[in-house]
């Protein structure tokens, strides 16, 4: 069976997007706000480091001791806390520890920019990366060459993926987009937690983002259906694109914005 050109073109973009949204935004801001790229790469840093190093371990541990995975709902459950409470604790140990003094609602902007877009860029850009790879495998014949390469299970399931419909894959491209705002939103409210010194609105954020992982957890057990899962990321999104363009005035002026502004009134007077 081939694959669809349209698949091809959907996962293209995807990967375009994926390598282009977080590296330009990064460039930019940097460029716009003069912020240090050391804010931006421990975003980065704790994001690899607490998702994908410490939470990954937790979770071989507990599918190897534990029999949660026989219940659906409770396993899912627990994706979800342990997303939110190593990512969020991560974010808090990344502001307190690595990016002391750096309060301002453009370094948590920045330090979002590097956390979700490390993430978009290895989940999101490496995953179509593979996939274009697999699929033009499929399309010329070569894809065979696997099978005694791998398990049987997962060479038919990897074929089943790859032909099945093309929107499929344009769904996980959005919903990288959607993770990305995501990220930076809940980057923003970290940070504000701490200027704050308010745990409740750490433990708010922790919530939060275990609250927009059950969902898709839900999904990957085949509870839910895909296009509900969707429709709750694409949403969670939206709400937090808000919540991010609000913030601005949870955050006081910087002494950088008077004194910019003072020099301005200065000139104006002076004319």
């Amino acid at each position: 069976m081939q694959i669809n050109q349209i698949t091809f073109i959907i996962v293209s973009i995807t990967l375009a997007i994926s390598l282009a949204l977080p590296i330009g935004l990064a460039i930019y801001f940097r460029k716009k706000h003069k912020t240090p790229l050391r804010t931006i790469f421990v975003g980065m840093a704790i994001w690899f480091v607490f998702s994908q190093v410490l939470e990954k371990l937790l979770h071989s541990v507990v599918l190897q001791y534990t029999p949660i995975v026989q219940t659906p709902w409770l396993f899912a459950i627990y994706l979800a806390l342990a997303a939110g409470v190593f990512q969020e604790i991560g974010r808090y140990i990344g502001f307190t520890k690595f990016l002391k003094g750096k309060e301002e609602r453009n370094d948590a902007i920045a330090y979002g920019i590097g956390h979700g877009g490390f993430e978009m860029l290895l989940l999101g850009g490496i995953a179509s990366f593979q996939i274009l790879l697999l699929a033009n495998m499929i399309n010329t014949g070569t894809y065979s060459q696997l099978q005694d390469k791998m398990p049987a299970e997962v060479y038919e399931s990897i074929k089943n993926v790859l032909t099945g419909p093309w929107y499929n894959f344009a769904i996980g491209g959005v919903e990288r987009i959607a993770a990305f705002v995501v990220q930076i939103g809940l980057s923003i409210m970290v940070l504000y937690s701490i200027r704050q010194k308010s745990y409740r609105l750490l433990i708010y954020a922790i919530l939060i983002h275990a609250g927009i992982e059950f969902i898709p957890a839900l999904t990957q057990l085949k509870i839910l259906n895909i296009w509900v899962t969707e429709s709750f990321v694409v949403l969670s999104a939206v709400a937090m694109w808000l919540y991010i363009k609000k913030s601005s005035k949870f955050f006081p002026e910087t002494s950088l914005q008077k004194v910019e502004e003072n020099g301005q009134q200065d000139n104006s007077d002076n004319k």
